[in-house]
């Protein structure tokens, strides 16, 4: 499915069976359901003024939709297959998409009729495209990295120049005056004078991808939205990795953002796993576990590719962040290490493994204080006041929770489930209830002194990866595979 998100709070989801439904972002609630063509649907953009929805099937033609009264007012173009571009102009009376032998086509929206067609010499895919702010222009963008210009009133191409890039272009925009014309590709912004159609700066972005451009409404300030990442291997079992993205912070109880931030991260030389948690537990992964202490000074990393050198397979690594090196090398698994579990403040962790054990050590020395008899461990938490431990183990369709004493290393609870599930844990703030996510999307609440399910929570479609309570404990926060967090009442 595809998403589309507009400004009054509705947002579109396509279906793979043709169906499109338009939801309340804030309260999740269908407001319509609309059924064309039994189709794949491929794409979804609503018009400035939030009044039409146009969708895109995989065969069959393109069909706009009144969003009030979820009629369809009109099938679009007699071709099935349309390639992926449609963009409304900015004032919503006019669509343009692009055919599958190449065209681009302008709709008129109110008569739905055809207005022009441009670029008949077309036979590749446009990345990108973009309306002037008064309409009378169109810019598109293709993979032999040319830009074309068109306009709209005549159908004539004004000018075709090319910008040296040879991969796909992530965006366009206009100024609001249409004197300027910026475009995003990998790493690089071009601001171009569109009387000229010379290009007037070049900014590099080192490893960023551009997916989005905008102007400010005075037209002096031009923001962009990115993915940065890069990866660079060294010698032995490293990589170095970086990653600037955007932190969104929440209120939790309207579900308004209150600001987004940019984020900039650098591990350093880190081995290269999958499975990572930016947090004080961990679940496995497909070559091994990465976890930060809560103060955020350490991090223990476990490798378990088959690739790994013998020193680095089973063996879990102390990291201290602000000096980028190892601190402690703890040995004594035998087989894959699935899980790992700082306490609060830190001087203990944890590592599970499929060896049938679990182990605390002491962070400031290596040394090892417990080993417990588990059976193969797939996920760890502390409780908040780090005096109890909670392992997931697992066999053949039955998973097992238990309940460790960490000063004494007796069981103090053992809970089994008649089916693979235990993906993820999580204490609440005073130790009494321990919240378990599972691979069937439900979460389960247990009590901690008696071991008793005090409730199922169901709501998620897929893998729970990730579980919070707030620090009062009344809301427990869960996110899942499925794209959703949801958040919880606990006391109800």
């Amino acid at each position: 499915y595809l998403n589309e998100i507009q400004e009054n709070g509705l947002y579109a989801v396509g279906y793979k069976n043709g169906k499109i439904r338009l939801k309340d972002a804030t309260t999740g609630q269908l407001q319509k359901t609309f059924q064309g063509a039994k189709e794949r649907v491929s794409q979804l953009v609503f018009s400035p003024d939030g009044t039409r929805l146009v969708a895109n099937y995989a065969n069959a033609p393109i069909c706009l939709w009144d969003v009030t009264t979820g009629q369809s007012l009109k099938t679009l173009t007699q071709n099935a297959k349309m390639w992926g571009v449609l963009t409304f102009s900015q004032d919503g009376k006019t669509l343009a998409c692009q055919k599958h032998s190449g065209e681009i086509e302008l709709w008129d929206v109110a008569t739905k009729t055809l207005r022009t067609t441009l670029g008949e010499d077309l036979r590749i895919p446009i990345h990108t495209l973009a309306f002037s702010p008064d309409a009378k222009t169109v810019v598109a963008a293709n993979p032999n990295g040319e830009i074309r210009i068109w306009n709209t009133n005549t159908g004539a191409e004004v000018s075709v120049f090319s910008t040296g890039h040879t991969r796909k272009f992530g965006a366009l925009a206009f100024s609001p005056d249409s004197t300027l014309l910026a475009s995003g590709h990998i790493n690089t912004i071009v601001l171009w004078d569109t009387r000229t159609f010379t290009q007037l700066s070049n900014r590099v972005d080192k490893n960023a991808w551009i997916n989005a451009v905008v102007f400010s409404p005075d037209g002096s300030t031009l923001n962009s939205v990115k993915n940065f990442s890069f990866k660079k291997r060294t010698r032995g079992p490293f990589i170095k990795e970086g990653v600037l993205s955007t932190l969104s912070l929440w209120d939790t109880c309207t579900g308004d953002k209150l600001s987004d931030l940019p984020v900039e991260s650098y591990l350093g030389e880190l081995p290269k796993l999958s499975g990572v948690q930016n947090s004080s537990s961990s679940s496995s992964g497909a070559n091994g576990v990465v976890v930060f202490s809560q103060s955020g000074n350490m991090l223990a990393t476990a490798l378990n590719s088959k690739k790994a050198t013998k020193d680095y397979r089973f063996t879990v690594h102390l990291w201290n962040i602000p000096h980028r090196t190892v601190n402690l090398t703890l040995k004594g698994h035998t087989d894959n290490v699935n899980a790992l579990a700082f306490t609060p403040e830190g001087q203990t962790i944890a590592s599970g493994s499929d060896d049938g054990t679990i182990r605390l050590w002491e962070t400031s020395t290596g040394t090892e204080i417990l080993k417990l008899q588990s059976g193969k461990t797939r996920t760890l938490a502390f409780s908040r006041d780090g005096k109890i431990l909670a392992s997931v183990s697992s066999s053949i369709k039955i998973y097992k929770i238990q309940l460790w004493d960490v000063t004494t290393g007796d069981k103090l609870t053992s809970i089994e489930e008649q089916n693979d599930s235990g993906n993820v844990l999580a204490f609440s703030a005073d130790s009494k209830i321990l919240a378990c996510g599972s691979r069937d999307g439900t979460i389960r609440l247990w009590d901690v002194a008696t071991g008793n399910k005090l409730s199922t929570l169901k709501g998620h479609a897929n893998w729970i990866h990730a579980l919070s309570f707030s620090r009062d404990g009344k809301i427990l926060a869960s996110g899942s595979s499925d794209g959703a967090i949801f958040l919880w009442n606990v006391p109800n």
